[in-house]
C-alpha cells in the first residue's frame, strides 16, 4: 500500500493488528509485511495464509510487539513463490487496528 498516516501526518499512532480478507490456492507464511513511517525496509507479521478452496477467510496478523509510528506501509507478498496453474492470493479488503496517541506529537528535525 501506500504510506498511510490516518489522517494525522505528525501524530504518533500504536497499531496492534491488521486484518486482511483473503482467498488463496496454497498456504503462505508470513505473507504480510509492514514497513513505518515512509521506510522500505519491511518486516513480517505473524500470521499465515492458508489453501481456502476458492472460499475468503479473515486473517488477523500481529507484529511482535505494539508498533509506535507515524505511518505504516503493508506489503502482501507470495513468500513460497508458488505459481504454474495456481490462481494465486486474492485480497478483497485490509483494515489496520490502531489508536491515537493523544498529546503525543512526532519529534521535530528542527
Amino acid at each position: 500500500t501506500k504510506d498511510i498516516d490516518f489522517g494525522a501526518p505528525s501524530v504518533v499512532k500504536k497499531i496492534y493488528s491488521v486484518t486482511v480478507t483473503y482467498k488463496s490456492d496454497n498456504a503462505q507464511t508470513q505473507p504480510i509485511k509492514y514497513a513505518l513511517n515512509g521506510g522500505t525496509s519491511y518486516t513480517a507479521l505473524n500470521g499465515n495464509f492458508i489453501d481456502t478452496s476458492g472460499d475468503y477467510k479473515v486473517l488477523k496478523a500481529t507484529p511482535s510487539s505494539v508498533l509506535s509510528c507515524e505511518s505504516i506501509s503493508i506489503q502482501i507478498i507470495n513468500p513460497t513463490n508458488t505459481s504454474g496453474t495456481t490462481k494465486g492470493i486474492h485480497i478483497n479488503d485490509i483494515s489496520i487496528e490502531y489508536r491515537v496517541l493523544k498529546n503525543k506529537l512526532a519529534s521535530s528535525d528542527t
